[in-house]
């Protein structure tokens, strides 16, 4: 059973991405993804990078608007 655990972060300085090695900066949004059966740890992916892999989708709240969110 692949266990994925996710969550929505924001930069509070600089930080690299473990996907494609940009620099995001202060305030940018990030995901925080841990995979148990990849062994490699942790990562932090940028928006992009989460929304290419899955991870950042659309869903719409209750008055129909739809919203970007990592669950």
């Amino acid at each position: 059973m692949n266990m994925v655990h996710r969550s929505g972060l924001i930069v509070l300085s600089e930080m690299l991405c473990g996907g494609c090695g940009r620099v995001m900066k202060y305030a940018e949004r990030y995901g925080y993804i841990y995979c148990e059966e990849e062994g490699d740890g942790p990562v932090r992916l940028c928006a992009d990078c989460c929304r290419q892999r899955g991870y950042l989708s659309l869903k719409k709240d209750d008055k129909g608007r739809e919203k970007e969110t990592f669950l």
